[in-house]
Parts: structure tokens; sequence; C-alpha cells
């Protein structure tokens, strides 16, 4: 069994072979995933959970080629880029928060 593997199935034998996932245990399950990931990581010898920011700045480099391309040869109206605007205040906006905690969306 892989050793990532084995960091979950350890930690569920040693809470009676049946792990509970709540609220009142979430430090427990946090403290799993991170070894879980730690396992994965040295198992991979570091190839994943890494950022690739030369990738990022690529495809972000594109994306704004892309916008002012629309926005320069596109003949939009004026209504239509602030329609593009508000979209991406919106994007933006929920990228900081989202990246803050996602579990806040699905609270009641």
């Amino acid at each position: 069994m892989p050793a990532c593997e084995d960091t979950i199935l350890s930690w569920v034998k040693g809470q009676g072979g049946s792990a509970t996932i709540s609220d009142a245990h979430s430090h427990a399950v946090a403290k799993v995933g991170e070894n879980f990931t730690k396992s994965i990581e040295a198992e991979n010898r570091g190839r994943f959970f890494h950022r690739n920011l030369g990738y990022v700045m690529a495809c972000f480099a594109m994306t704004i080629a892309v916008i002012v391309g629309v926005i320069v040869f596109g003949g939009l109206q004026e209504q239509d880029i602030k329609i593009m605007a508000g979209i991406a205040f919106a994007c933006f906006f929920a990228g900081i928060v989202g990246d803050a905690d996602p579990s806040c969306f699905f609270q009641l």
C-alpha cells in the first residue's frame, strides 16, 4: 500500500475502524489531510503541489491580450465594456474571497 493511503488508513484504524468527518473533528481531519499531502509529496519527489508561476503568468498575459484585442478590434459598444468590467470585478472579488475560506459560501 502506498504511504499516502497508509496515512489515511492508519488514522481510520486509530479511530476504531470508523472515522467521523464533522466540525467536532475538524482539527484531526485537517491534520490527516496535511499528512496525506506530505506523503504524496515525498512519494512523488515533489512533482505535485507546486505553483507553476511561469504557466500562470503566460495564461495571464494571453488573457490580457485577448481582452485588449476584443476591446480594440471587436467593435464593442460602451455598454459591453461596462459589462466586461463588472464581470472582471466580480471574478476578482470571488477569487479573493474564495481563496480566503471556500467554506464560507456553504455555511447556513
